[in-house]
């Protein structure tokens, strides 16, 4: 296993091989890469965090800090939180892509565009399948809504 000694800063981005990788960020949170994953930081304030899981899964051990939000984005889904442990998985399937969120301690929102939010507590357990054309839709919307 790898351990990043520095934190890793906004627009950042980590990727693990065939070894998972741990990286703390500057605030706190532990963030537990699991083999051939990837990870990006989008954004880093005193308000708030958010991070991308592009491929993979990973284990987020998130600072407790009620004032900051956190979030994981996968694709059409997000994960909101403010301090707990959590762990999630984002893996492309045929047709689109699957998507699972484990709480182990604290409690999580878990959004997804279109269709709602739903809150999870410790020892809780979410999934979803994406279809990839309600994906590349919500992706093309998202472009289009950031150029106006």
């Amino acid at each position: 296993m790898v351990n990043t000694a520095e934190s890793v800063w906004e627009g950042s981005v980590v990727a693990s091989d065939e070894s998972p990788v741990n990286v703390t960020l500057a605030e706190g949170t532990l963030i537990e890469l699991d083999p051939r994953s990837e990870v990006s930081l989008l954004h880093s304030s005193q308000e708030a965090m958010h991070v991308a899981l592009s491929d993979g899964s990973a284990r987020f051990e998130v600072a407790k800090k009620r004032s900051r939000r956190f979030r994981v984005q996968m694709g059409a889904v997000e994960v909101l939180v403010t301090g707990t442990l959590f762990r999630v998985a984002r893996s492309v399937v045929e047709g689109g892509e699957r998507v699972r969120v484990d709480v182990e301690e604290g409690s999580v929102e878990v959004h997804r565009k279109g269709v709602g939010a739903v809150r999870l507590q410790a020892g809780d357990h979410w999934s979803a399948f994406v279809a990839k054309t309600q994906q590349v839709r919500d992706e093309q919307l998202e472009k289009e809504t950031k150029a106006l």
